[in-house]
This record gives structure tokens, sequence and C-alpha cells, in this order.
């Protein structure tokens, strides 16, 4: 139930940024969700200083959401905790402005957080809003071989604080989007490291993962979008990119003090050469081919197992075959890929 208590069960907290088309339909995807009869709730907009203010899109919700604007931009890092402070929820889950979260999510959440005792944050997998075409699906599993996906057959998982859960994170990540926090647990701690710019929540994450228990819920209950104006693209084509998602892992690590094993460094190169994997497709999508056959080298350095992976098999094949990497970029552009 949407109310003005000034201390509520749960808040959906978006900041916001640009797009205001794409903040109307996550708004309304949050309002969407199947909240629990007795739950307390809310939903949160903080425009990040958005010229023009984004509150022009979001007049058909009057009422039933709290927006904000911050008076200056913050950025990545400084809105995420700004727009965790204005919530009034005990429990924060921070979904990006263009991403659309699941009907059912916050109801599977709040199953989690009362049959688990002493959580700090619950996430999930995350999954495209548009599929690519069956057929191309089909020649995908084909050529690249079979996706290697978790059980989805658990209800969720239970890691324990400190190395338990660090080493999980550390292994496989948060998909930000899906994170939902205790919100004294985020105020209580420092907030994103601004020298790890875009990547910052990756480290974080190992810090939150280190102070409270988590859950991990294996299925897709967050639906992302691809565009242009896709943060994690834009971070993928700095120049930087690897070397600062380097930085940050080794940060990672250091977080794991003297229990740091080769298992653990191997894990951290495994997922930087992964992100480098991410960011030669974006150089290459964008018409840079040379800058992303260098980044395509330096994840195979840091990490040669990479080359099992499926995007990187896929990203080799196109930058051998320049006739195919002309029609993948037709695709693209016809939206058929």
């Amino acid at each position: 139930m949407l109310t003005n208590d000034p201390l509520l069960d749960y808040t959906v907290a978006i900041p916001a940024w640009g797009r205001g088309d794409y903040l109307r339909e996550a708004v309304r995807s949050a309002l969407a969700q199947n909240y629990p009869p007795n739950l307390r709730w809310e939903v949160v907009v903080n425009d990040d200083a958005s010229d023009p203010p984004l509150s022009r899109y979001l007049q058909e919700f009057s009422g039933q959401v709290r927006y904000f604007r911050n008076e200056r931009n913050l950025g990545f890092a400084g809105n995420f905790r700004r727009t965790v402070e204005l919530a009034r929820g005990r429990w924060v889950h921070v979904l990006h402005c263009d991403d659309l979260v699941d009907p059912d999510y916050a109801g599977k959440v709040w199953q989690v957080i009362q049959s688990a005792e002493n959580l700090g944050f619950v996430h999930a997998l995350t999954g495209p809003v548009r599929r690519p075409p069956w057929l191309l699906r089909l020649v995908g599993r084909l050529v690249l071989g079979p996706r290697v996906n978790p059980d989805t057959k658990l209800p969720f998982e239970l890691f324990a604080a400190g190395l338990e859960g660090a080493r999980r994170v550390l292994r496989h990540g948060v998909r930000i989007t899906t994170l939902v926090v205790r919100r004294d647990l985020v105020l209580g701690m420092d907030g994103y490291r601004e020298e790890f710019n875009g990547v910052a929540d990756e480290e974080y994450v190992v810090r939150l993962a280190l102070a409270a228990h988590s859950a991990f819920i294996p299925a897709p209950m967050v639906r992302y979008r691809l565009h242009a104006d896709q943060l994690s693209r834009k971070i993928w084509l700095e120049p930087d990119f690897v070397e600062v998602y380097w930085r940050a892992h080794q940060a990672n690590l250091e977080h794991l003090g003297s229990a740091v094993t080769e298992a653990d460094e191997e894990a951290a190169r495994r997922r930087v050469a992964g992100g480098a994997v991410s960011s030669a497709f974006a150089h290459l999508l964008a018409g840079q081919t040379e800058p992303a056959r260098k980044i395509l080298d330096r994840a195979k350095n840091l990490f040669p197992g990479i080359e099992q992976d499926r995007t990187c098999r896929l990203l080799a094949l196109l930058l051998q075959k320049p006739l195919l990497l002309w029609g993948f970029r037709f695709g693209k552009r016809l939206k058929l890929v």
C-alpha cells in the first residue's frame, strides 16, 4: 500500500538523468509490481539535475511518486547515495531509470527477507527488454554453443557475510539494477569510490558482502535496454576502461586481505577479461575495429580461458570476417540483432 508514513518497508528508488521517455516506463513498471498486501512501499525518483527537469515526464503519476531534483549533477556515485538517502523504506531497490522491474520482484524479495535472518542485500539476474528473433538465437546456439545459466529451479541462495559472500560477488558480480539493500547499511558505509568511475558499484558490493549476509534469486527479474545513451556502453568506450576495471578488482582482492587465494586472483582476472570483451564489442559496434582488436588481446592475456566465452567467440568471428561484421552492423541498424 502506498502511504505517507515516515518509515516504510520498501522503496523503489530510481536515480535518473535524461531519457525521460524511458524513465516514465520504469516508473510504470515499479508501480505495477504485485506488492504484498501489508507491505508499506513507495516509489522515489531523484533527478540528477537533468536539463530540462524530468518532472514533466511524471505528471501522470501525481500522488503516486515522490520526485526530487539535485541542485547540481552528482554523477553516478553521488546520485546513488543521494537517492538512497531520500528513500523512506527500510529496504531500497535501486532501479536504473532505463530499466523495467518484473511485477513479481518486490514480492519475491520480501519472501526472502522474511525467511532469512540478518540479510544486508538481495539481488537477481537481468535480461534484455527485447530478445533477438528465435532464428538468430538458434544460429547463435549452433555456432557459439549453449549459454551457461545458473540453476533457476532454486528459489534463492544465501551467502554468509565475510569471505563467503565476498567471493561469490567477486566471481559472479551483482546486477546492480536488481540490488535491494538495507538502507541503514548503505548509510553506515562509505559510498562508491569515485576513482573507479562507472564500475565503482562492483567494488562497493564486495564491501557490502563482507559486512552483511546476502541472497541471490537466480531468475531474470529486471529487464535492461540496449541504447546509445546506456551508461555501461559509454563506460566501455572510455579509453582507460580496462585499467580502471582492473584497479577496482585489485581493490577487491585487497579487501579479502591475507585470505586471498590463487582462485580469487583468477576470478578477478576472469571478471576483468569479461569486461574487456564487452568494451571491445562496444568499440567494434562503434566502428573502431583496431581498438577492439587490442582490447580483445588484452582480455586474452588477462585470462586465456575467456576465449571460450560466447561473446568473445562472436567478437573474434566478426573481426576475422569483415563481410559478416558488415551484416551484423546492418542488422543492428534494422534492430534485427
